[in-house]
């Protein structure tokens, strides 16, 4: 199931015009649209990357991908 399900990475800024500066000039990656102060990056394969401010950027305290599914099924 997963192997078919897109994934979704989130990219965590410190300072979110500095970011998509280097994302979108240095990358080259043109941006899909913005989200509620963020900015989300599409790829091949329905994948994606939402880069957003966060105090905790670069400390791992939070994940980081999403796999996008249309159900979950509880493991027994």
């Amino acid at each position: 199931m997963l192997q078919d399900s897109p994934l979704d990475a989130y990219l965590p800024a410190t300072d979110v015009d500095r970011a998509r500066r280097f994302h979108e000039q240095t990358l080259g990656l043109p941006p899909a649209r913005e989200i509620a102060g963020g900015v989300c990056y599409e790829f091949a394969g329905r994948t994606a990357a939402f880069l957003y401010e966060s105090p905790n950027a670069g400390t791992s305290k939070a994940s980081h991908a999403f796999w996008r599914v249309d159900g979950v099924i509880r493991a027994r």
